[in-house]
């Protein structure tokens, strides 16, 4: 079991390759993380943003990646599941102690969005005083034949 971990891995490939060959027939493989768009300019929005606020954040896999890479690597995927969450901007901050040179660039992209501009991939809204966004979760279960 692998949870939030392979978007800050270069090789996430790699990785779900090891736990497929660890598995013995029958044995499960189970990946639970973020998931970005499928629409590229999106993805690579989202990825910026999570990259501002923790830098140790490389790629995040795009829905239904996860399954496919497994699916390549021999395994049968038994169960995919995404959920889209609701989270407050602000404590999404501190969780990862994103340094305020790099959170004024994240509250931006929210604020732009808000007004208008760009879209962020997060669907930023505005509650009160303070900023709430969505961010997708996915979860793939698959087994080793």
């Amino acid at each position: 079991m692998t949870r939030f971990s392979l978007h800050h891995v270069p090789d996430p490939l790699a990785v779900l390759r090891t736990m497929v060959e660890a598995c013995r027939p029958g044995g499960r493989v189970v990946v639970h993380d973020l998931a970005s768009s499928t629409d590229p300019t999106l993805a690579a929005r989202q990825d910026a943003i999570e990259t501002w606020r923790d830098d140790s954040h490389l790629r995040t896999p795009v829905l239904g990646e996860v399954a496919a890479w497994l699916r390549d690597l021999g395994a049968v995927v038994d169960r995919t599941d995404q959920r889209t969450y609701e989270r407050p901007l602000e404590p999404w901050l501190a969780q990862s102690l994103t340094p305020p040179d790099r959170a004024v660039h994240v509250r931006q992209a929210f604020a732009d969005e808000l007004a208008g501009g760009e879209p962020t991939g997060f669907a930023p809204t505005q509650r009160d005083d303070d900023v709430w966004f969505t961010q997708t979760w996915e979860l793939t279960v698959a087994h080793r034949p």
